[in-house]
C-alpha cells in the first residue's frame, strides 16, 4: 500500500489529478486494484483529492481562458469525472445567459488582441460594424466554436457582430 501512496503522491506533486486519472496511472504501474481502491480512499479522505471541487476548479479556470461549455465538458469527462457532475456544475456556472456574457468577453478580447489567426484583423473597426468583414466573421466563429461555445450563441454574436450591436449592450 505505501509504494502506492508514494506513487499517487508524486503523481499529484505536479498538478491536481482526479481520482479517474490517478487510477489509470497507479493501474500502468501494475499496482494491484485493491491497493488502488485503498490508496484512493486514502488520498479522498485526507482531502488530496476532490473530484468535484477539481470539477468547480478546472471551469473557473476554463473560463478565464475564454473556453465554452461544451469543450470543458468533453475535457471533464475525458479526465473521468461522471457526465452527472460535469453538467450539474457546468449548468451552475453557465446558468441563464452566461455563456452568452462568457462568449462576449472572451470575443472582445480576440477582436482587440493583436496578431488573431495568421494575418490579424487588418485594422479594428472603430464602430464595431463588420458588416462588411465577411472573413474576419467567419474566423471569429470558427473560433468560437473551437473554443467549445453553443452554435445558438455564437449564431447571435455574430449576426449582432454583423449589425455592430455586439458590444452595444457593454456600453
Amino acid at each position: 500500500m505505501k509504494d502506492a501512496r508514494d506513487l499517487a503522491l508524486k503523481y499529484l506533486n505536479t498538478r491536481d489529478r482526479t481520482a479517474h486519472e490517478i487510477r489509470k496511472h497507479l493501474e500502468s504501474k501494475g499496482v494491484p486494484g485493491d491497493e488502488i481502491s485503498g490508496c484512493l480512499e486514502y488520498l479522498a479522505e485526507s482531502g488530496m483529492i476532490d473530484d468535484e471541487d477539481y470539477c468547480e476548479r478546472y471551469i473557473s479556470y476554463g473560463t478565464e481562458k475564454g473556453r465554452g461549455p461544451l469543450r470543458l465538458e468533453k475535457e471533464l469527462l475525458d479526465k473521468g469525472l461522471p457526465r452527472e457532475m460535469v453538467r450539474a456544475a457546468l449548468n451552475e456556472h453557465f446558468g441563464e445567459g452566461s455563456e452568452y456574457e462568457a462568449a462576449l468577453v472572451y470575443l472582445k478580447k480576440l477582436i482587440k488582441q493583436q496578431g488573431f489567426g495568421d494575418t490579424g484583423f487588418a485594422e479594428y473597426p472603430e464602430d464595431g460594424d463588420f458588416s462588411q468583414r465577411g472573413k474576419d466573421v467567419a474566423r471569429i466563429g470558427r473560433r468560437l466554436a473551437s473554443q467549445g461555445y453553443n452554435a445558438a450563441v455564437i449564431y447571435e454574436l455574430l449576426d449582432k457582430l454583423r449589425d455592430g450591436t455586439a458590444f452595444a449592450e457593454q456600453n
